[in-house]
């Protein structure tokens, strides 16, 4: 579970590096950049098996230390949408601060692989 969960936060990086590249290419001033949030309570595990979700709330004592309310884990996404001298594209976010990009969204053969993966998925041509 944990792995899939990685690897499509990775592919969101990934497509966020190739739209960013792409829009760069035809001049556009639109710029795309993509974060985390961080861990933030919500009902994610609803609808999760039965024993993930009687470990999530075993663990909710020491997740209430670590997780965001959900105002504080939308902080970094206003603030990278919103902040004005943030005129940049193709980072990536953490606690309102920009970091270095995952190495798979370096990986620009790869990125362009998977946008053209996704395209013929959605149908898109």
């Amino acid at each position: 579970m944990f792995g899939a969960y990685s690897q499509s936060k990775l592919a969101n990086a990934m497509l966020t590096a190739e739209l960013h590249r792409r829009l760069a290419a035809r001049g556009s001033s639109v710029r795309t950049n993509v974060l985390h949030p961080g861990t933030v309570h919500t009902d994610v595990t609803r609808n999760f098996s039965a024993p993930i979700r009687l470990a999530y709330w075993l663990s909710q004592p020491l997740m209430r230390l670590l997780e965001k309310t959900p105002a504080e884990g939308a902080r970094t996404t206003v603030h990278v949408a919103t902040a004005p001298e943030l005129d940049c594209g193709g980072r990536y976010f953490v606690h309102c601060a920009a970091l270095p990009l995952p190495a798979g969204a370096l990986d620009v053969p790869a990125c362009e692989r998977l946008w053209e993966l996704s395209e013929r998925l959605t149908k898109k041509t």
